[in-house]
């Protein structure tokens, strides 16, 4: 039987990805916790990045969404055309951010819509996947 190496650490190395980012975005809060930035600060910002992050994420889900109609894109390529629109990473958002930002305590405020646009993405996405599923095989079948 032949082992293919990439196979037997794609989980692994996966994981390791994922807790790596997860290490970084719990890094960046501390040092925004240990240099003060949020005790001036309320629910009322978490609360005003979330409305916030939900209206840009419809916005341009709207405006993908009327471009595939206007466009007459075909069934198959519109969960592509959704996700790659839509879909904005953690993974993306932060080593960009420590580029710029470095060890900055406010590092942590500046991450926090990107940290509430992901599950944001992650619940739209699970919603959307299974409506193109649908259509796909409903296209299928005629």
């Amino acid at each position: 039987m032949v082992y293919h190496w990439h196979i037997i650490i794609k989980a692994p190395v996966g994981y390791l990805n994922q807790g790596i980012i997860i290490f970084i975005v719990f890094a960046a809060f501390s040092n925004s916790v240990v240099g003060g930035v949020w005790k001036g600060q309320g629910a009322s910002l978490v609360v005003l990045t979330i409305i916030i992050s939900l209206i840009i994420f419809l916005v341009v889900l709207i405006v993908c969404l009327s471009g595939v109609h206007i466009l007459r894109f075909a069934i198959e390529d519109q969960p592509a055309i959704f996700f790659c629109s839509t879909q904005k990473t953690l993974a993306a958002a932060v080593p960009l951010g420590i580029s710029l930002f470095g060890s900055d305590p406010t590092f942590g405020v500046i991450l926090l819509p990107a940290i509430i646009y992901h599950p944001i993405q992650l619940i739209f996405g699970a919603f959307f996947f299974g409506r193109f599923r649908k259509q796909i095989i409903a296209s299928e079948q005629i």
